[in-house]
């Protein structure tokens, strides 16, 4: 019994050492999925790189404090908004009063 579960753990180990692809190869090709009809999507690293914010959140915060320096910056959080990702930056002002500020995440553009 044990030299059949040691031939069917060896047959399992060299078949998935198979499969693998080797080093600096890449990844394979699915000739199964290209058989069935099924697309793989390749998405382009300059795709990728449009998604990325060109804004982080102390970016955000430095625009912020630049524009309203006496306001002191309670919290920064992202959204999505209508044009797109933004940082919704929660300030306070010396009167004791909340006020949001939103900065586009693509451009930096800040608006109340």
């Amino acid at each position: 019994m044990t030299k059949w579960g040691l031939l069917v753990v060896l047959v399992l180990v060299a078949f998935d050492a198979a499969a693998a692809p080797s080093r600096g190869e890449g990844p394979r090709q699915r000739a199964a999925s290209e058989a069935m009809g099924v697309e793989l999507k390749n998405y382009s690293k300059s795709l990728r790189q449009q998604r990325a914010f060109r804004i982080d959140n102390q970016s955000a915060a430095r625009l912020v404090k630049s524009e309203y320096a006496k306001r002191r910056i309670l919290g920064i959080r992202i959204i999505s908004g209508r044009q797109g990702p933004a940082y919704r930056v929660k300030t306070l002002s010396e009167q004791g009063v909340v006020k949001f500020v939103y900065v586009d995440a693509q451009t930096g553009d800040l608006s109340e």
